[in-house]
């Protein structure tokens, strides 16, 4: 063991944690690991040098790095982790391990990081048929929702039930990913991505035509938990699988693809669904879901590579809250779904309550919605594409949407230029949308990282969609149309104020 007895500067409070992996002190891991990491550590702003990690402590660090005036930190219990800056002290807590996330862990080591947070090496070409199918897997497990929504009328003749009883039916899936979408990114890599999707289609497919012979509510209700858990193994293993099947160039493209799913699912259902319950009824419905599913599960047997067949120990029912809290402390992982968090609680809200504030004369604005923040979300993957710093894009996003939201309260209160404003605002939603979705490669690339933050944009998204329309209701029950624009306003703020700190915490 190793102790620097040297006096530590006064601007140093003790507080350093690395920005990406949140592990205090650097000295938090375990010697294996230590050894296998290699990173450049650098300062947030004003530093100049940087020095590779020191492993023998024969003298102080700042003569072994080659330098001799100006204090270096000594932020490790076990190894040195020097660094200079010019005229100053380099402050502990602006440290980034630039390949943390990258770490390789030994067999039976444990420590803040006892997830498997190797990387595969990325593919040269990319499979663009696998993502096509990998993304038809996101859009058949959307239609769990979407086939509700648009049975919505049937289901209630069908049980006899109220409006209220459907709606929880329709919920209960939502819910399920809300309790469990960070454990499933969590158990994810010990499971293996394929076997999780291809787990999750089947039981999908399995308990949709079970629905077709459920004739009382409470199992039908119990037939959606099993799809909530359906639903979520595919939301998280899908997109880790479409990451593993692009080549670098192409993974924002890719992101921005997926993130066009539960649109692209309310959109084919909603144009066709009605035709099916005209012709098939309900039980023609469901059975038609459920053979996409399975179809769609029988693709994926074949087409994605098998899982690795090393994979680490499964996360203990006692670890599990204390592996949410690293991982929503964590700004590489949690970011995401923070941002996507502003993003759905203000869409899914505004498709309900705009078309209604807005009058008789734009009830088109019910179709067009949904289709403009496709296009934004899809615009979204090929921008990530062409730009090196997407974050900094998304807060500009951010502002946009703060500014265009305050022009459509004035034009609501004018009666005046309603659905541009309707327009533009969606579409900048829906870039926000897929940028937020394009922030999980680029902040994690360990394939564990990127199912964990999968898993929490999963959560996140479903809170937002259960907190959204409440409040948006609650707001224009007692500020009229006013309050569908102060919303807007509050969850831009946020998200510009979350990419901002982001931006500092992650030196980016």
């Amino acid at each position: 063991m190793c102790c620097w007895p040297h006096r530590v500067p006064s601007n140093f409070s003790g507080a350093s944690q690395c920005r990406i992996c949140c592990i205090p002190r650097c000295g938090g891991l375990p010697p294996k690991t230590l050894r296998a990491l290699k990173p450049n550590c650098k300062p947030r702003a004003g530093g100049r040098g940087t020095f590779q990690i020191r492993w023998s402590c024969s003298s102080p660090p700042h003569r072994r790095a080659g330098f001799t005036s100006g204090p270096a930190l000594w932020c490790g219990r076990a190894f040195c982790w020097p660094m200079a800056r010019p005229r100053g002290c380099a402050r502990c807590w602006n440290i980034t391990h630039k390949l943390c996330v990258d770490a390789r862990r030994a067999p039976g080591e444990d420590g803040p990081m006892s997830h498997d947070l190797s990387t595969s090496p990325p593919v040269p070409v990319t499979a663009w048929l696998r993502v096509v199918l990998l993304w038809l897997s996101g859009v058949l497990a959307a239609m769990q929702f979407s086939k509700i929504s648009v049975a919505f009328g049937a289901l209630q003749s069908h049980y006899a039930a109220s409006s209220t009883s459907v709606g929880w039916i329709l919920s209960t899936v939502g819910l399920v990913g809300l309790v469990l979408g960070v454990t499933a990114g969590l158990c994810a890599p010990a499971l293996g991505y394929k076997r999780m999707l291809v787990l999750g289609l089947g039981l999908g497919a399995l308990f949709a035509a079970v629905q077709t012979w459920v004739h009382t509510l409470p199992l039908l209700w119990v037939t959606r938990l099993f799809e909530g858990l359906s639903h979520v193994s595919v939301v998280v293993a899908a997109p880790t699988l479409i990451l593993q099947s692009c080549a670098p160039r192409h993974r924002a493209l890719a992101v921005g693809l997926w993130s066009t799913f539960v649109g692209v699912a309310f959109a084919i259902t909603a144009s066709g669904g009605a035709w099916v319950l005209a012709h098939f009824q309900l039980q023609g419905l469901l059975q038609v879901h459920a053979g996409g599913m399975l179809l769609i599960a029988m693709a994926m047997l074949v087409v994605v590579p098998p899982d690795s067949p090393v994979r680490p120990a499964w996360p203990t029912l006692a670890s599990l809250p204390r592996r949410h809290a690293q991982l929503y402390r964590g700004w590489a992982t949690a970011l995401p779904a923070l941002c996507f968090f502003c993003y759905t609680s203000s869409a899914i809200a505004l498709f309900t309550f705009v078309p209604q504030v807005a009058g008789a004369e734009l009830s088109w604005l019910a179709a067009a919605m949904p289709l403009v923040t496709l296009s934004g979300a899809l615009c979204a993957g090929g921008l990530g594409a062409r730009v090196s710093r997407p974050l900094r894009v998304l807060r500009w996003v951010f502002c946009g949407v703060l500014l265009v939201a305050l022009c459509l309260g004035g034009a609501l209160a004018a009666h005046w230029a309603v659905a541009p404003s309707t327009l533009l605002l969606m579409a900048l939603l829906g870039l926000s949308g897929g940028l937020s979705y394009g922030l999980i490669p680029y902040l994690n690339h360990a394939a564990a990282l990127q199912a964990q933050a999968t898993g929490a944009v999963a959560q996140m998204g479903n809170l937002g969609s259960a907190l959204g329309a409440p409040l948006f209701g609650a707001l224009i029950a007692s500020l009229g149309t006013l309050g569908v624009v102060v919303p807007v306003c509050g969850f831009a703020l946020l998200g510009w104020g979350l990419t901002t700190a982001g931006m500092r915490r992650l030196a980016l």
